[in-house]
């Protein structure tokens, strides 16, 4: 997993079990989502957002929503008051919503950067970085709850 393994395990530690899976409680519905909605939706003046690129899942809304914001804080420098925004009107469990998704993407890119010359680029530096602040904006948020 090359320099991605410190966040990788850094949020796996954070995972538990998502809000509503104990026994006897209602757990979130699956349904249908974009997993890769970010930058696959495109504006223009006078028509309705067209989402493009459909990469279908079957996860809880909640997810669809967590990769975006995952996606924010990794790619778009988005900070933790996003992450405390949507917690305080999704409830403090959206947290590990978000923390699922950082791991999704970090995976994905790890597994991209592994089948690339085993040497590290600069490009492979920045990613590295990015995901070293998205997991511990992630973890400092889990601290805080």
């Amino acid at each position: 997993m090359s320099g991605l393994q410190a966040s990788y395990d850094d949020l796996a530690a954070l995972i538990t079990p998502l809000p509503g899976s104990a026994q006897g409680t209602h757990q979130p519905a699956p349904q249908l989502i974009h997993g890769d909605l970010t930058g696959n939706v495109l504006f223009s003046a006078g028509l309705p957002p067209a989402v493009i690129d459909f990469s279908p899942y079957w996860r809880p809304a909640a997810f669809g929503e967590a990769i975006v914001v995952g996606d924010a804080l990794i790619w778009h420098g988005a900070d933790a008051g996003l992450v405390r925004d949507l917690m305080s009107d999704r409830g403090p469990g959206f947290l590990q919503y978000v923390a699922r998704a950082v791991v999704f993407r970090l995976v994905t890119t790890s597994e991209r950067v592994r089948s690339q010359a085993a040497e590290q680029s600069a490009s492979t530096a920045r990613e590295v970085r990015r995901y070293e602040r998205a997991a511990s904006l992630v973890a400092g948020l889990a601290r805080a709850v």
